[in-house]
């Protein structure tokens, strides 16, 4: 649930800043996409530890589509068709004799794709020595995500599906928490900088006038 809630703070600052800015829509068009192939996965499997859980994805990761979609510059119709076709080939997929095979398999990339969709921007990051395109929370929640479905996939459902492409995404996060690790986080934005000074000196006028009323009334 906690790799579900992580894009909250990436929204907000979206919606603070009033643009997407290097984020990518990768991590939220993935998370329900993702979310519905496992649902597809889990109602087949009749697996309710799987099923309930990524139905709230779904919905969480529509939401937050919608919010960067919102802000974001660029057209989204590209991430659309993509998810449409993902989705449309697996709900076929589902109504084959070997279903759950073959809709496991499409689990598994979706759920690398989804935790190493900030990897998208590992590009920039290395090029700028800096972190600020990518969201530390979304790569943490990532991590402990992928490290609790391995350890229910392989000691509790002893599913491949589960615990395979978990224990890759696991890896794939421990590499973004690593890049933080070597850049440290990122610092305020010059914006954010040049505003304190603004406010200070805006507090200091103010109170300019009440010494000059103390001055007055000692002269008296």
């Amino acid at each position: 649930m906690y790799l579900q809630y992580s894009g909250l703070s990436t929204c907000q600052k979206i919606k603070k800043d009033g643009t997407t800015g290097d984020f990518s829509p990768a991590q939220f068009v993935s998370l329900y996409t993702n979310g519905a192939v496992w649902v597809i996965y889990g109602a087949l499997a009749q697996d309710m530890t799987v099923l309930i859980p990524n139905s709230t994805a779904v919905l969480a990761g529509l939401y937050y589509t919608s919010v960067f979609a919102s802000y974001h510059k660029e057209s989204m119709m590209k991430w659309y068709v993509g998810s449409a076709a993902i989705l449309a080939g697996t709900g076929y997929a589902a109504t084959l004799p070997n279903a759950i095979d073959i809709v496991g398999i499409s689990g598994c990339t979706m759920a690398v794709i989804l935790l190493s969709s900030p990897l998208a921007v590992m590009g920039k990051v290395i090029k700028d020595k800096s972190t600020a395109a990518l969201p530390f929370g979304a790569s943490l929640a990532g991590f402990l995500n992928a490290t609790s479905w391995t350890a229910y996939g392989s000691l509790v459902a002893m599913d491949p599906y589960i615990y395979a492409p978990n224990g890759l995404g696991m890896c794939a996060c421990a590499v973004q928490l690593g890049l933080f690790a070597v850049y440290g986080f990122p610092k305020a934005t010059p914006a954010a900088a040049e505003a304190a000074p603004v406010e200070a000196d805006a507090a200091e006028s103010e109170a300019k006038p009440e010494e000059e009323k103390v001055e007055e009334s000692k002269s008296k």
